[in-house]
């Protein structure tokens, strides 16, 4: 799974980093840049338009690449446009194959950065999602993958408690999707129960599995009718 930590301090090591538009951090990285950043997105004609990305390369001696996030109109942004923003970003940085990034938040006009930084961490992580199960480790070792994203914000240790309660969202909504790619030779209806209930009765969660006769005795008729036609 990808690892996602929260920090008041960029990392040194990595020189991918991400900025809103206008805002802060993206004003810091041009200046450093000498005004290289502010350049490169002007003779883009990068307008900075909602879920918009312009990536510069070779801005600044200390960062490689700068990704500018555009917002939009922020005061049409509604809550769940950051996560969306997140999964979109995923796809950028799929395709600079960069295994680390930073990415620097700002309060936006109605919204608190630590909120922000949780539902795009909840972005990248979900469009993050692999099932490599049967995938050989030469395969996996080919394909190029973002292992390491940290979220800088004064508020740090806020968006670090509130995430640990998305993850753990994260972790059921990947457990689901295992089940749903796992294929029907490997997954037949009393493997997924077993599995189930190891998965969940760790979790405090009862889990009863019925047999034929007792969901019959309880009149699940449709249901057993849908399973027999399997057969």
């Amino acid at each position: 799974m990808l690892k996602i930590t929260f920090s008041d301090k960029p990392s040194k090591s990595t020189k991918v980093h991400v900025v809103f538009a206008d805002m802060n951090a993206y004003k810091k990285l041009d200046k450093d840049s000498g005004g290289a950043v502010a350049r490169a997105v002007k003779a883009a004609s990068f307008k900075g338009d909602k879920n918009s990305f312009h990536v510069v390369h070779g801005a600044d001696k200390a960062v490689d690449i700068v990704i500018v996030v555009g917002l939009g109109d922020v005061k049409k942004l509604e809550k769940g446009d950051f996560e969306k923003l997140g999964s979109n970003l995923q796809g950028t940085l799929k395709g600079l194959k960069t295994s680390k990034v930073t990415i620097e938040i700002n309060d936006v006009k109605g919204h608190d950065a630590a909120d922000i930084a949780v539902e795009m961490a909840a972005g990248l992580a979900l469009n993050d999602y692999k099932f490599e199960k049967y995938k050989s480790d030469k395969k996996k070792k080919d394909d190029p993958a973002l292992e390491d994203v940290q979220f800088v914000l004064k508020d740090a240790d806020n968006a670090k408690n509130k995430f640990a309660d998305m993850q753990a969202v994260i972790e059921g909504v990947f457990f689901t999707r295992d089940l749903i790619w796992e294929p029907a030779n490997e997954l037949n209806p009393e493997s997924f129960a077993k599995r189930v209930k190891s998965e969940l009765s760790p979790l405090g969660v009862k889990v009863k599995i019925l047999n034929e006769a007792q969901m019959r005795k309880l009149g699940m008729n449709s249901l057993l009718s849908v399973g027999a036609g399997s057969k």
